[in-house]
């Protein structure tokens, strides 16, 4: 598993793709080594609430795509820090008309791409990589193991 970066790391030890940014710990306000609390909220670089932990440890934000969408490469961008709270599972884009965007956590380690556009060092993953529920859609869950059927003697 490939780990987010660290204090003074650039962005080769990551295994994300170079930008050639290197880490800055203090550009950013989420602490570091904080489990996932519930209800916590997240802020950006500059103080502001940009979203929450939810209970079942995802980071959910509610984005607006005339504003947070990435348009080249085309995707959605989060703050890398954010990615190294300890028992995050992932990341939840709640849209305004309800279509829901959901990545977890390995597959930003996978497929992130570091990048640096004037907001701080963020980690950016591509629209192929979204999970995409729309508004009436079933919420993709995963189904539980069937149990084990004792059989008679």
């Amino acid at each position: 598993m490939t780990e987010m970066p660290k204090a003074g790391a650039t962005a080769t030890a990551t295994g994300l793709r170079e930008v050639g940014t290197t880490y800055n710990p203090h550009a950013h306000s989420t602490p570091l080594g904080r489990k996932v609390q519930p209800g916590q909220v997240v802020r950006n670089a500059a103080g502001t609430i940009v979203g929450r932990l939810t209970p079942d440890g995802w980071l959910e934000k509610h984005v607006d795509p005339a504003r947070h969408k990435v348009r080249t490469p085309s995707g959605w961008a989060t703050d890398a820090r954010h990615l190294e709270t300890p028992g995050l599972r992932g990341v939840r884009l709640c849209l305004p008309d309800g279509t829901t965007l959901e990545a977890p956590i390995e597959t930003w380690r996978q497929h992130g791409r570091l990048m640096e556009r004037g907001h701080g060092l963020q980690v950016l993953l591509l629209d192929r990589y979204w999970a995409v529920t729309h508004p009436g859609e079933p919420v993709a869950e995963q189904l539980p193991l069937p149990m084990e059927v004792a059989r008679d003697g």
